[in-house]
């Protein structure tokens, strides 16, 4: 009996150990004392079961967001008082001030004399961001519906507006008082029509002419009028990929998206700057686009257009495509340049993410698909995944759904990973197991310190460590703001297994990787 009490022990250990969550036994008190936790805890608080066992650094309660407080109480409460579960969903502060969403699941038991509370939390912050990109997608296709009925019957008005004042102009060419009203009531009209024929852009109803083109035979043919927009003091760069996949879409679209991008990379950028237009193949799979709703998963032809203006807040990036919503002076635009690119892409069946933090600038990536041809072979890797050799490599990545993909592809690649949530884990980890370390991979843009940060720290006691930087910004906008001194490698987000394979094997290998090159 007691070698099978020894084997259920080690059993259940095993179960909590590899549940994605946490199991908890707390008291029935605001405070939610915890008398055991499992080790899941460490991801989704920050704090290990250890910390906040009889709250000796940190009580549960204490995590919980003080605007969903009250609620949660009421919530067990009310389920005790008619002996049924309760089911939750708040929000948590986290160890490095985060916030994140949970659900939970509990019900009241006895330990003694005591009600206590038996229970399991998740971590959803994931698909509460994801229901809510759903949420705005419905949003925008009805405000494009919308947009598009007014734009259509506003554009016959300005039409017939425009037409009379023009033929008015003909008939009182000499009188000038009239003449110089109609002028002001024209050039009204004109600016008008550009605002619906904006909208009907972003509504995906204006007339197009889709042809199969070479993306970077376009864009070179708009530089020197995109040159010419821009003020001197910003730098125009150019980084076309080679061997680019052809794409179907009718040219004067990618003028406008050009045009809208670098008009409002221009209001971003005070003094001098910089503007990186980039393309290049990109293979979006299944589990990028588990991430990112709404994508379908294929190759496609990357157009990405970065700048290292004023960048965007975060609060107001969900509002980014709606018409009429600009971060810019009135008096400066209408906000009408990304709800148009938004339709032109949707319009090709295409998709854009928008990448941006305030005071570190912009890039917008358009996702455009690949145009094949019956003939023409699926694209394949051009090297198999290569595997490592149990090298231990840190992981800092903030985002823990992303953190947990990259961590399992580095795993099945043959590497050992310590992965960290945050900066300050980091180097708590980095002091602990330092001389362990062979590869310091890490997100860009994190709260506390960004990547550069860290691993100058990280590096101050290992200046050996190899670095990759990894982000969602990219390679050109990363370099210009010299985050690759050192030695230092990037790799732009979204990437496969088979991109990380081989950019972790050339830093191991330099020499291997020359060979085979």
């Amino acid at each position: 009996m007691a070698a099978d009490s020894v084997e259920y022990s080690s059993l259940y250990a095993n179960l909590l150990q590899n549940l994605p969550g946490m199991a908890y036994r707390c008291t029935n008190q605001l405070d939610y004392r915890m008398q055991f936790i499992s080790e899941g805890c460490l991801d989704i608080t920050g704090y290990t079961a250890d910390e906040l066992i009889n709250s000796k650094i940190a009580a549960y309660g204490d995590l919980i967001h003080p605007d969903d407080k009250d609620r949660v109480w009421q919530t067990i409460q009310s389920a005790i008082s008619q002996q049924s579960s309760f089911v939750l969903e708040y929000r948590i502060i986290k160890r490095n001030g985060e916030t994140r969403w949970v659900w939970e699941k509990g019900c009241a038991a006895c330990s003694g004399d005591d009600k206590v509370l038996d229970g399991f939390i998740l971590d959803i912050t994931s698909r509460i961001y994801s229901e809510s990109r759903q949420r705005m997608a419905h949003k925008m296709e009805s405000v494009a519906r919308l947009a598009g009925g007014i734009a259509h019957d506003f554009n016959n008005m300005l039409g017939v507006i425009i037409g009379h004042t023009e033929m008015l102009l003909e008939s009182h060419s000499n009188e000038n008082d009239i003449v110089d009203g109609l002028n002001e009531i024209l050039a009204a009209g004109k600016r008008s029509r550009e605002v619906t024929r904006q909208l009907l852009s972003f509504a995906r109803r204006q007339n197009i002419r889709p042809v199969v083109v070479e993306l970077n035979q376009i864009v070179d043919g708009i530089l020197p009028n995109l040159r010419q927009m821009l003020d001197e003091s910003i730098e125009l760069v150019w980084q076309p990929k080679a061997d680019l996949w052809q794409i179907k879409i009718d040219p004067l679209q990618i003028d406008q998206i050009l045009i809208c991008l670098c008009s409002n990379a221009r209001e971003a950028i005070t003094g001098n700057g910089k503007v990186i237009i980039e393309t290049a193949n990109v293979v979006l799979d299944n589990e990028y686009c588990f991430e990112h709703q709404g994508f379908i998963a294929g190759e496609y032809v990357m157009l990405a257009v970065g700048d290292n203006g004023r960048g965007i807040e975060s609060e107001l990036l969900d509002n980014i495509f709606e018409p009429f919503f600009t971060t810019k002076d009135a008096t400066v635009g209408v906000g009408m340049g990304l709800p148009t690119v938004y339709g032109i892409v949707k319009q090709n069946h295409g998709f854009i993410n928008v990448y941006s933090e305030a005071d570190l600038g912009t890039s917008v990536k358009i996702y455009l698909p690949r145009r094949h041809h019956e003939a023409s072979p699926q694209w394949q890797p051009e090297l198999p995944p290569t595997t490592g050799n149990k090298e231990t490599i840190m992981l800092v990545e903030d985002e823990p759904a992303l953190m947990k993909m990259i961590k399992m592809m580095l795993e099945r690649l043959g590497y050992k990973v310590i992965a960290a949530g945050s900066p300050c884990k980091a180097l708590e980890i980095a002091e602990q197991q330092s001389q362990e370390l062979s590869l310091l991979i890490t997100d860009v843009v994190m709260p506390e310190m960004n990547g550069h940060e860290l691993a100058d720290k990280i590096r101050a006691r290992l200046p050996e460590l190899p670095v990759l930087y990894i982000s969602g910004y990219t390679t050109s906008l990363v370099i210009s703001q010299n985050l690759l001194e050192n030695g230092a490698r990037f790799l732009q987000k979204p990437f496969s297994i088979e991109d990380l394979s081989q950019t972790v094997n050339s830093i191991f290998n330099p020499h291997q990787a020359e060979n085979s090159g």
